[in-house]
């Protein structure tokens, strides 16, 4: 192996979290680092922390009524 065990389950965690799915995406995460991003290296960000809070975006609600 080529990559750290602890840094490639980083790695691999993050892409989980952002429907991250190519290898070539996930070589790219593991080459910039970008999973050290989060804030705080050992957690990682759940799908409610990523919504977008903008006047502008429609939510579910809109398209429901």
């Amino acid at each position: 192996r080529k990559t750290d065990p602890v840094i490639f389950e980083r790695v691999c965690r993050y892409a989980l979290d952002n429907d991250i799915l190519t290898y070539q995406s996930i070589k790219r995460v593991m080459d910039t680092k970008a999973y050290m991003l989060n804030g705080e290296e050992g957690k990682h960000q759940g799908k409610k922390n990523r919504n977008i809070r903008h006047i502008n975006i429609r939510g579910k609600q809109y398209y429901e009524e």
